[in-house]
């Protein structure tokens, strides 16, 4: 090895690491993101389902179906945290767009206000800023 060439693999080894580190990074927080979404729809899909066989009650002022959707969400989603829970909104609809009768559970996620990890330097190019999934299934 020549003298001049000292400290070149000390070089290219911080070269390397430093790129290593940022793509560990980004798999780690795209797989994250990817289990949330995966929690997200499977919450989505379970509030729609927990609707089936819940008859209505017009005498009472809400409606039983939307309640069951969202204690059911509720519960799909008891293993956040309340800071992850608080931003995430829950819409219950019945559109009219469906041939029969049927229910709509809208899950939103805030992951720019509330990101599983903390943000590195260019990856808020490609993340998303909300996570969200949509479950309709017909009641009748």
């Amino acid at each position: 090895m020549q003298k001049n060439e000292r400290g070149a693999a000390l070089l290219e080894f911080a070269l390397v690491f430093g790129i290593f580190v940022f793509v560990l990074y980004g798999l780690i927080a795209f797989g994250m993101m990817l289990s949330m979404k995966q929690t997200i729809t499977h919450a989505a899909t379970e509030g729609a389902r927990a609707a089936i066989g819940v008859t209505d009650d017009p005498a009472t002022p809400n409606d039983e179906r939307e309640d069951a959707a969202k204690a059911r969400v509720a519960s799909a989603l008891s293993g956040w945290n309340a800071a992850q829970v608080a931003h995430t909104s829950v819409v219950v609809s019945f559109p009219n767009t469906c041939p029969t009768s049927c229910i709509k559970v809208h899950i939103t996620y805030d992951y720019k206000n509330q990101p599983l990890v903390p943000p590195a330097p260019g990856l808020g190019l490609v993340t998303p800023d909300t996570l969200s999934s949509d479950a309709i299934v017909a009641l009748s």
